[in-house]
């Protein structure tokens, strides 16, 4: 509710609140998954990566203890992005490969929950120049024009994603075509997410 009203500061407060409460009755409860998670939010937002890295890796870390549950894919993939923030590529690299092999195994290869994943893998690997991030960013796209219903307005930032992604490995008329093609559909240039945020300050 406060975060609603834009006093985030005051959200930040109420889930320290909730998190000393549910660490009194068990600090090793699955149940402070969500309010660590959230806190590392906050940290995030105010920049201070180590302490949402510290934050993730404790959620972590309990989430383990009930695998296959939905918070623990949620945070993982949090936690590769955390470390992508860090330039800690390889680490984060193999965070979310382990994501997508476990949501692979339990929801099946087509499901649209692995698009993040696979664009945050996708990315890291054309910030360290191995692997397959085209294949991996177009499996992201159609897997989200699924979801999405191919709506063009909506994919438009995620189209524009890739282009980036295609740019920074040189190739220069593909990211046109695909930059183009988001900026056409959305009407204009489409909204900056946290992919794009992430590759111009990388």
């Amino acid at each position: 509710v406060a975060a609603g009203r834009g006093d985030v500061a005051g959200a930040e407060q109420l889930t320290m609140r909730a998190l000393s409460r549910l660490e009194a009755v068990g600090p090793k409860s699955p149940d402070l998954v969500l309010p660590l998670t959230a806190l590392a939010g906050h940290a995030t937002n105010r920049r201070d990566l180590h302490r949402a890295l510290e934050l993730l890796e404790r959620a972590d870390d309990l989430a383990s203890r009930a695998p296959g549950d939905t918070h623990s894919w949620m945070v993982r993939l949090e936690l590769a992005k955390t470390l992508t923030a860090l330039r800690k590529y390889e680490d984060a690299a193999k965070v979310a490969t382990s994501v997508i092999a476990e949501m692979e195994r339990r929801l099946g290869t087509e499901h649209p929950a692995l698009a993040d994943p696979l664009s945050s893998l996708g990315i890291l690997e054309v910030l360290m120049k191995n692997g397959d991030p085209e294949g991996h960013l177009r499996r992201a796209r159609e897997l989200r024009t699924k979801a999405l219903g191919a709506s063009p307005r909506r994919l438009a930032p995620f189209r524009m994603v890739e282009g980036f992604m295609l740019a920074r490995r040189g190739k220069t008329r593909e990211a046109e075509a695909l930059l183009g093609q988001a900026t056409s559909d959305y009407g204009s240039t489409p909204a900056t997410t946290k992919e794009v945020a992430l590759v111009e300050t990388t």
